[in-house]
């Protein structure tokens, strides 16, 4: 009767030795999906601050360049008034300025376009950055209470 009930103790300490390293390599495994998240998170944080710098330097540029290109147009403009009220042999050159300008509008269209699509990038990237937040509190427990500082530990 002793053997049979260190028997039957013995299978029951091995199954729930069994159980504890399922459980083990389960934590284990779920610790390196927190770790790999915790990288990508940081990944994605140092890409969205690096087009948040190159949108705000590509916007002052655009600003910048398009203020030129105004001016320009408006210089290409009283220029070309000018050469109308002159009339004659300047009818050319008031041509002249009228492309000159047309072009000048062209080229901040463009800048305007590019700024834009900066704008839609780091949109892109912002979302990104919320749905990691939201999967790393998800997989390591952080939960509402805690939020990611607690699920980053």
């Amino acid at each position: 009767a002793a053997k049979s009930k260190e028997s039957e103790l013995s299978q029951k300490l091995q199954k729930l030795q069994a159980e504890l390293k399922d459980q083990q390599d389960k934590v284990a495994k779920s610790n390196q999906t927190a770790e790999e998240l915790k990288k990508s998170y940081a990944e994605t944080l140092k890409r969205e601050e690096a087009l948040k710098k190159d949108s705000e330097k590509f916007r002052t540029e655009a600003e910048k360049r398009q203020k030129e290109l105004t001016a320009k147009v408006e210089e290409g403009r009283g220029a070309l008034e000018k050469l109308r009220k002159e009339g004659g042999d300047k009818e050319e050159a008031a041509k002249k300025a009228l492309e000159d300008s047309k072009r000048a509008e062209q080229a901040a269209e463009e800048a305007m376009k590019a700024r834009d699509k900066q704008l839609m990038d780091l949109e892109e990237a912002t979302t990104a950055v919320k749905a990691l937040h939201a999967a790393i509190c998800r997989t390591s427990g952080g939960g509402p209470a805690g939020g990611i500082g607690m699920a980053l530990g």
